[in-house]
């Protein structure tokens, strides 16, 4: 029994000393960074995290003054950021039971936008069907993709392009529409890993004509 009980003590000591906290940060619509420690679950105990403020000449630290917190625990901190951030090295330190856990973060393709908005649809004199949108940001950096479909039918993709508009000539006459955009940073200005999240879907009803619109709480499936 005795062998038992102390086999136990051993081996929860040892996931003990091998759990380690990984922290991610990932720039948030190039507004601010969000860094968490949270892949291996919430720990249920309060960490303390200590950065650089993306001062790569300076070796001094200092703690995080804006927390996240789940379950009251904290797990993430969100800091300033400012747009040559992105070339520079944030290093970051999250103390934890007494462990130090000490990281360099390259966050250039680690930005994620929000999705576009004031999404609309109208018809041209041309006969062409105009989707347009506004992108958070609005730049040369900023990047669009449209899905699209025909009455229910499979959803098509359209090429990463630069600008906030898409048209499709002659649309089928008697079809239903549905239009949904997302947008991330390109590959001009270093391509992001994420995309943003799906924008709401737009839909034009041919029969009701080109002021029908509406939105959908709907999403495409990736």
């Amino acid at each position: 029994m005795v062998g038992s009980w102390l086999f136990l003590l051993i081996f929860l000591q040892g996931l003990e000393t091998s759990f380690t906290l990984n922290v991610s940060c990932l720039i948030v619509n190039l507004d601010f960074v969000n860094c968490s420690w949270t892949e291996q679950g919430i720990p249920e105990e309060n960490s303390t995290f200590f950065h650089n403020r993306f001062n790569t000449q300076s070796e001094h630290m200092e703690e995080c003054s804006t927390y996240l917190y789940e379950k009251g625990w904290t797990v993430g901190c969100r800091l300033p950021y400012e747009t040559s951030d992105r070339f520079r090295t944030l290093r970051t330190n999250l103390v934890y039971q007494n462990q130090s856990y000490m990281q360099n973060h390259n966050l250039v393709n680690m930005v994620k936008l929000f999705p576009p908005a004031n999404l609309s649809v109208e018809m041209n004199t041309n006969s062409e069907l105009n989707l347009y949108w506004n992108n958070s940001k609005n730049s040369i950096c900023t990047e669009s993709e449209v899905h699209y479909r025909i009455n229910n039918n499979e959803w098509k993709a359209s090429d990463p392009c630069s600008e906030q508009t898409y048209s499709i000539p002659f649309p089928s006459k008697n079809s239903r529409y549905e239009f949904q955009v997302r947008a991330r940073i390109s590959s001009a200005c270093g391509e992001s890993k994420f995309w943003s999240e799906w924008s709401q879907i737009i839909i034009w009803d041919s029969v009701k004509g080109s002021n029908s619109t509406d939105t959908s709480e709907s999403s495409i499936q990736t």
